[in-house]
């Protein structure tokens, strides 16, 4: 009986265990789990609404949506947070751990897109955001709104900042890949929320001194210059034109474009640099010819100041861009009708028939030609050379103007890649404006480095327009002696791929400069004309020379020289590209192995390893 009574009571006790251990299973569990299917399959539903509200551009309804989708993730994520079992399990406790700052990254981020959303609401259609009304929206009509939007994405980005913060809190380095490479898609969000967030000042910077820029309290004037690639100078081009742009509140215009030969500078005199003495024979300073330091800025200065002293209206600021940004444009915008432009092309038989085709269509194909030849051509015609150039230019601006909204970002994406590979630079006289500008890199200036540099500048001086068949290559050669003694050999191969015609086409007249850590010792050099000058500049040593390619052959200028030490087994290299240049391969030598070779486009720094 008493072994009946000892068994009894083991068994209820087993099965009291086994009910504790059934609650809580369901607390711990089951009862999340169902909170979490349900959880999940609402945040889902969110997901989904929020993808297809986005998708159709119906603005007004995401604010209620990215509610909901808060709403619901919160409780998904307090019920993941119930299952304590979670926090023994190795594979998902790194995860699990970091649940707390994950909710409130999400229920912040949320919050702060919700509110800015609201706020920007009014004027979704505007901004294109809203098709609804099914009208698209148009660039012109953007700008015109957007200084009342600038105040509304300055406080998103001062709400968005601390949320962006908490992401460095998380641990995805510990992060699993069970399956789905979980660790790998968080560690390459952190990287780019990391990228973000280092940007935020510079971008609340722009947004702050967007309203200035754009004229919001006074109209603003930029001189914008057209300088000639193909007759390549040392910020980018000749300068052969210009025209002012007008912006008032988000209302922009041009003038009528202008030959910079119909400016009378004769008036104001200032001795013009060495080479343009030498090798052009000119004993005075024009304006045309003030873009002669590599530093956009300081070319800059002195055109600005010329160009007060004889009495031109002032500006807020110079833009300069090249033939290859309008070749660019015209690429993304399509081709543009010039009604005006008729030329007998018979009367020049030695026009290539790509420039000559389209009658009075210019397009990205034929448009860079067509400029060379009224450059070179028409010069006894000045009226109609300006005329076409201004028209083209309009009509441009008028495309421009003309895309809708769904092509903005691409709109974007070919202006900034034309800034960062110098086809437009941008000078201003306001100092914020400037140092923003500078902050960017859309400046044109000559960067410092506490390592190795180099930046080559070439002046065609008389050679006509022979840069359109120049293809430029450099080679660097290091070697380090034993006392640690660098020594850096470039080759700077000039290749003239051209025939003689004698309009575009000549012997190329190339006045060069290499610039090089301040401090650098030259050693040797060979190739080219001139006796090589050494000298300091902006910040740098600087060697010189002047070399002639004839058309259909090439030309090698090398240089040899030590750089200040640099120690350790590794150090960076900065290449500045010239503005107005398109592409230059560069290879790198290391104790005569070849250790990388590519082609420049923008600046660029590569690392060098012994």
């Amino acid at each position: 009986m008493l072994v009946i009574k000892h068994h009894a009571k083991l068994i209820l006790l087993l099965i009291a265990i086994a009910c504790f251990q059934g609650f809580v299973c369901y607390i711990t569990v089951l009862s999340p789990t169902g909170v979490i299917i349900d959880s999940a399959s609402l945040v889902y539903d969110d997901a989904q609404d929020l993808k297809t509200h986005a998708s159709q551009r119906t603005i007004d309804q995401l604010p209620s949506v990215l509610a909901s989708l808060r709403v619901n993730t919160a409780d998904l994520l307090i019920a993941i947070d119930q299952m304590k079992l979670l926090n023994y399990v190795p594979m998902v406790k790194p995860v699990y751990k970091d649940l707390p700052i994950i909710a409130k990254i999400i229920d912040e981020g949320l919050f702060v897109h919700q509110d800015f959303l609201e706020n920007v609401a009014p004027f979704s259609l505007a901004l294109g955001l809203d098709t609804s009304s099914g009208s698209e929206q148009y660039l012109e009509n953007f700008l015109k709104i957007s200084p009342q939007i600038i105040p509304i994405l300055d406080t998103y980005l001062s709400d968005i900042e601390p949320v962006i913060v908490l992401v460095n809190d998380l641990s995805v380095d510990t992060y699993p890949n069970l399956g789905i490479p979980i660790r790998d898609y968080a560690r390459e969000g952190v990287k780019l929320t990391q990228s973000f967030s280092e940007n935020i000042p510079q971008i609340k910077e722009f947004v702050m001194q967007l309203p200035d820029l754009m004229g919001v309290d006074a109209t603003k004037r930029y001189l914008v210059l057209f300088q000639n690639d193909k007759e390549l100078r040392p910020t980018g081009g000749f300068i052969t034109s210009f025209t002012i742009l007008n912006s008032k509140s988000g209302e922009i215009s041009f003038s009528e474009a202008k030959n910079i030969y119909e400016i009378r500078d004769d008036q104001v005199y200032y001795t013009p640099p060495a080479p343009i003495i030498k090798y052009l024979t000119e004993t005075a300073w024009h304006m045309r010819d003030t873009n002669f330091s590599p530093d956009y800025k300081e070319s800059m200065d002195m055109f600005h100041t010329y160009w007060k002293q004889i009495g031109q209206a002032s500006v807020d600021g110079i833009i300069a861009i090249d033939t290859q940004f309008v070749s660019a444009l015209l690429e993304f915008t399509g081709d543009v009708e010039i009604p005006d432009y008729s030329i007998d092309f018979s009367l020049f038989p030695y026009v290539p028939a790509s420039c000559k085709d389209g009658g009075t269509t210019f397009t990205s194909e034929n448009v860079v030609c067509r400029l060379e030849f009224y450059s070179s051509q028409l010069t006894s015609d000045q009226a109609l050379r300006k005329d076409v150039i201004g028209a083209l230019m309009n009509n441009i601006f008028d495309q421009v103007m003309s895309v809708k909204s769904t092509q903005w970002m691409p709109l974007f994406s070919v202006v900034t890649k034309q800034l960062d590979q110098k086809h437009v630079l941008l000078y201003f006289t306001d100092p914020e404006l400037q140092d923003l500008s500078e902050q960017y890199n859309f400046s044109g200036r000559i960067v410092s480095t506490d390592e190795d540099y180099f930046h080559v500048n070439d002046a065609n001086l008389a050679g006509l327009k022979s840069d359109m068949y120049l293809v430029r290559s450099v080679e660097h050669h290091y070697t380090r002696s034993d006392q640690g003694v660098i020594t850096v050999k470039v080759n700077l191969t000039y290749e003239n791929t051209g025939t003689f015609d004698g309009w575009l086409n000549a012997t190329a007249r190339n006045y060069l400069r290499v610039y090089v850590p301040k401090g650098s010792q030259l050693i040797d050099f060979s190739g080219g004309e001139a006796q090589s000058q050494v000298y300091n500049d902006l910040g740098k040593t600087v060697f010189d020379n002047f070399v002639r390619i004839p058309a259909l052959s090439s030309q090698v200028v090398s240089f040899t020289y030590t750089i200040p030490r640099q120690d350790g087994d590794e150090f960076t290299l900065t290449i500045q590209k010239q503005p107005g240049k398109s592409s230059v391969e560069h290879t790198i030598f290391v104790n005569d192995k070849l250790e990388d070779s590519f082609d420049v486009t923008t600046d660029t720094v590569k690392t060098i390893s012994w």
